[in-house]
């Protein structure tokens, strides 16, 4: 009698199973991938840091602008790496709390924009010890 209940409980795990991972499987499919990929790196005095990677699989040309919310720009640059990976240090001073990166291709058919939150906070902390 238990084996008889362990069968169709399996045929229904195994099918629950099959089930989900089609599911994922579908949704990793459906996701989209960007060439542009911007990761802060931290800050070096005065200035904010950003790893900026992008992957230009035709080594067509593409302007790099780094830019705020009231369109000051900080930085502009043509390339044509097919591997593109730079580190940028923007200032502090004066920013707005917006930074904008953008790619445009040099034909104007691609075009990607970052927006970075550069709020800054600062935390004190008060650490007290019993000795």
């Amino acid at each position: 009698m238990k084996t008889a209940i362990r069968k169709p409980f399996s045929a229904i795990a195994v099918l629950i199973l099959s089930l989900t991972l089609t599911a994922s499987a579908q949704a990793q499919t459906a996701r989209t991938t960007t060439a542009l990929e911007i990761k802060y790196a931290g800050v070096q005095g005065n200035h904010l840091l950003f790893d900026v990677m992008y992957n230009n699989e035709n080594a067509e040309p593409f302007t790099l602008d780094i830019t705020d919310a009231e369109e000051f720009t900080f930085y502009s640059e043509k390339f044509r790496d097919r591997q593109f990976t730079r580190r940028f240090a923007v200032n502090r001073t004066g920013l707005t709390n917006t930074i904008v990166f953008e790619v445009l291709s040099a034909n104007g058919n691609r075009r990607q924009v970052f927006t970075v939150n550069g709020n800054i906070r600062l935390i004190e902390e008060t650490i007290t010890a019993k000795r």
